[in-house]
């Protein structure tokens, strides 16, 4: 580049490898060192993109760069410095399907850049924004059904575009919308595992699909679809945990949807099948507690799985006084996440006992 200065391809060049070099730094946990090439690479890149703003994959290159120093704030949790690079990449392929709508790749790359920044709004509480940035991506989706309807590629985004629109919509209050979006991304999931019946990773997301049907279909006072949905998301846990019976993101999973189903089926009156399915999560949080004693969310988790057994017992003392054990222990170990102190004076209120401690 230094001997031919203006010589485009070869600053792209000089742009990928940059781009190769900050991942492989982020690879090697030098956070700094990869944002430091990441932002060489789209200084380069936009440099290019405004001396040709007719070369598209000048475009696309810097959208890469917008993308993965986004990645990085919020990797490390700064959510607002990542926004306007995500929105930015967002205008940036918009105009890129602009100029070639049919093209299958510009309309992907599109559908990404919306939901990864429709699930940045979300977390940054900005629900309107989101949602309609979410709507912004089922239309793209749409148009890529229409031109390529068969490749999983595209029907898995199109599961996480209608899992982010679901999202917003509940974060609004409104159940009874994100239904039907929640039903399109398990359509979306159940498509994907007609293509491949033993993949996990999809098996994976429907489940978490039908979790989500199953939550905003509880809470829209539908509840016999809602334990229908979590008991098809609790059999596809179950053959997921055959599959590899050390994963304990997926042991952890099948506790929640056991719970999920014993919430259900205590709506419905049927208390002692509630009470066999908790019985069975709070197990399973007691195997991931044990096994992982340093890890002080399971632990927590424990103490929400004990309490959502002592709303389904007709004395729930022992099990509400084994919470409460572990909570204070927790606390006294300073191991106890400042969010769940509150919950000490909460059982012990329960339990009849003074609530200072």
């Amino acid at each position: 580049v230094a001997l031919d200065p203006q010589n485009l391809p070869r600053q792209r060049d000089l742009g990928v490898s940059y781009e190769k070099i900050g991942d492989l730094k982020l690879a090697m946990g030098d956070r700094t060192g990869a944002q430091t090439m990441h932002d060489a690479a789209l200084s380069l890149r936009q440099a290019l993109t405004a001396a040709d703003p007719t070369v598209l994959l000048y475009k696309r290159d810097t959208t890469f760069s917008l993308a993965r120093l986004a990645a990085i704030y919020s990797g490390d949790g700064n959510l607002v410095a990542a926004e306007p690079l995500l929105a930015e990449a967002v205008a940036l392929r918009a105009e890129m399907v602009g100029a070639t709508p049919d093209e299958e790749f510009a309309l992907m790359d599109l559908l990404i850049a919306q939901n990864v920044h429709a699930e940045n709004l979300l977390g940054l509480g900005r629900t309107v924004q989101a949602l309609e940035v979410s709507q912004k991506a089922v239309q793209t989706s749409d148009r890529l059904m229409q031109l390529a309807p068969d490749v999983p590629d595209h029907i898995h985004e199109r599961l996480v575009t209608f899992n982010r629109l679901g999202d917003a919509q509940v974060a609004l209050g409104d159940n009874e919308a994100a239904v039907p979006s929640f039903r399109l991304m398990v359509e979306a999931g159940s498509r994907l595992l007609d293509i491949d019946a033993f993949s996990t990773s999809w098996a994976t997301d429907l489940s978490i699909g039908l979790e989500r049907l199953g939550n905003a279909q509880g809470a829209s006072g539908d509840i016999a679809d809602a334990l229908k949905s979590h008991r098809d998301g609790l059999a596809l846990r179950d053959w997921l945990v055959q599959q590899d019976s050390g994963n304990a993101g997926w042991y952890r999973n099948l506790s929640t949807s056991h719970e999920r189903v014993a919430t259900m089926l205590a709506e419905s009156g049927e208390m002692q099948s509630a009470l066999e399915h908790q019985e069975i999560s709070l197990s399973i949080m007691r195997d991931l507690s044990a096994a992982y004693p340093d890890d002080p969310w399971y632990r927590v988790d424990l103490v929400r799985a004990l309490d959502l057994k002592a709303t389904l017992l007709e004395d729930p003392t022992e099990t509400n006084e084994e919470a409460l054990a572990i909570l204070e222990e927790m606390y006294a170990a300073g191991t106890l996440p400042q969010d769940y102190v509150e919950w000490i004076p909460a059982f012990r209120r329960v339990l009849g006992l003074p609530t200072e401690f």
